[in-house]
């Protein structure tokens, strides 16, 4: 392992204890340890099983939605390798949190050498495939979010939380909406962010490589919204693959509080999912996020109208199927795959 490496590793390793550390803290001074503890030996093995499936499923589909991209683009990779190098994005996600950059630059290098493809078209096929899987996301947690705000009790400052994240995911949405009637445009949304990063720190951002790789992921980000424009038959199959992703990701939190012998509203299951999800995309590092994912979903089941003890409960066990059974799989399925190790270290030095 080179030099670099090693230090990612080190670094990977040490906020890792961070944030297991910042959630021991928080159960030690705000849960019920001892009720936790005996709601989570109470739980019911059958439907927790089903929490597992149900993620397991949810891969499956995410992987189909890929696949109908990559057939409608030419690209001959078969269902089993796509599986399993979604699989490996996955794992590379959750361990190196940088907003999903790491994975789909492991994800892009092993199907250009597995492929031999074009690199510009399997980035534009990943692109695709990201734009296409916000679609149920937004349009599930703007309707959770709807639902919660005049059904449920929630407290000003956490609704009002809610609502900027909802609302900034809409809005990047919207901004792609755009983008795809327009995908020129995008460009000039790539000088707009390299000039807004120079006002933040010109010595770090001023520099022509920042520049170079900035137009270098809009212009992949362009060529994906054209691939999406030119094939409306793919973008709809494969969004009806995203929607029913979504839908098995979702269950799990659901599938969980029957587990413990209880049932939460969907509205509720559903925007703390879409809260979870964005907070473990935040690239500072901490390997899925473990830590403060898990205080501020307690913290939200509590808020709205949900036992703290169930709540603290359910989290720790969603978070075991969601992050911890997620990321093992995706170790095991990363080398264990057909891709040899000097492949799995490239893809790895790439993300």
């Amino acid at each position: 392992m080179s030099k670099a490496g090693k230090s990612r590793l080190i670094r990977t390793a040490v906020l890792a204890v961070l944030g297991i550390a910042v959630l021991a803290i928080f159960l030690a001074f705000f849960a019920d340890i001892e009720g936790m503890q005996k709601a989570i030996l109470s739980v019911n093995p059958l439907w927790y099983t089903a929490a597992f499936i149900s993620v397991t499923v949810g891969v499956v589909f995410y992987t189909l939605s890929w696949t109908v991209i990559l057939r409608a683009a030419g690209i001959q990779l078969g269902f089993k390798d796509a599986l399993s190098f979604i699989w490996v994005s996955v794992f590379f996600n959750l361990l190196i949190p940088t907003g999903s950059v790491s994975g789909e630059a492991a994800r892009a290098y092993l199907t250009v050498r597995r492929s031999e493809s074009d690199t510009a078209l399997v980035l534009a096929t990943i692109m695709s495939h990201r734009v296409i899987t916000l679609i149920p996301f937004i349009v599930g947690s703007s309707v959770g979010l709807f639902h919660l705000a005049y059904e449920y009790n929630v407290s000003g400052a956490v609704l009002d939380a809610l609502i900027l994240v909802v609302a900034v995911f809409n809005l990047a949405f919207l901004v792609t909406l755009y983008l795809v009637v327009k995908p020129e445009k995008t460009m000039s949304l790539a000088g707009l962010t390299v000039r807004l990063a120079r006002l933040i720190s010109r010595r770090r951002f001023g520099g022509e490589g920042f520049r170079n790789r900035v137009y270098g992921w809009f212009d992949e980000f362009k060529n994906g919204l054209k691939f999406i424009r030119d094939r409306p038959k793919a973008l709809i199959a494969s969004t009806f693959a995203a929607f029913l992703f979504w839908i098995c990701d979702v269950m799990v939190a659901f599938l969980t509080f029957r587990a413990l012998g209880v049932t939460v509203p969907l509205p509720i299951v559903i925007t703390v999912y879409t809260i979870g999800i964005t907070l473990q995309m935040i690239p500072i590092g901490i390997p899925g996020m473990v830590g403060p994912v898990e205080v501020v979903m307690i913290t939200l089941y509590s808020n709205a109208g949900v036992n703290e003890t169930i709540s603290t409960a359910a989290t720790i066990l969603i978070r075991l199927v969601m992050l911890w059974y997620m990321m093992a799989v995706g170790a095991v399925v990363t080398y264990g795959s057909k891709a040899s190790r000097e492949e799995i270290q490239k893809a790895l030095a790439a993300s």
